[in-house]
């Protein structure tokens, strides 16, 4: 979503954020453990996280604004499923690129890491968390 949310620069600036969620919203539970991706070159795995609410129908915050691209601004505008989140480490300096994750044979077949990922909200298996956390802790 970097064409519609400067991520680099929420994660700079704010500890907490709302994100959209239009797809698993009945998924997305308070407490649960959240990984932020910056799907362009450059990318992959910037930021983990933890959700702080259930998903409510809202727009997008006032304050959040200047994070919203131009191109993206009316979007922001609309009532959609949005989550409270709360950004836990940050390192979007030196992501956990693609090609990095995809290096373990479990992650490269989960989404958004493997070839199909079509989407915003991936659900993790157990198998595929352990290898991303196994990932972060050999940081």
């Amino acid at each position: 979503m970097p064409e519609q949310y400067d991520l680099r620069k929420a994660l700079a600036d704010l500890e907490e954020d709302v994100w959209l969620a239009r797809q698993r919203a009945d998924d997305i539970a308070p407490g649960q453990k959240v990984f932020f991706w910056l799907a362009r070159k450059g990318g992959g795995l910037i930021a983990t996280g933890q959700v702080l609410s259930l998903a409510e129908d809202q727009p997008a915050p006032s304050w959040q604004l200047p994070y919203w691209t131009a191109a993206a601004m009316p979007a922001a505008g609309l009532v959609e499923p949005r989550v409270r989140v709360r950004y836990q480490s940050k390192f979007a300096t030196s992501p956990l690129t693609r090609d990095f994750l995809k290096l373990d044979p479990v992650l490269a077949k989960q989404r958004p890491i493997g070839p199909v990922h079509v989407g915003t909200n991936f659900g993790l298996s157990a198998s595929a968390l352990s290898a991303i956390e196994a990932r972060l802790a050999g940081r």
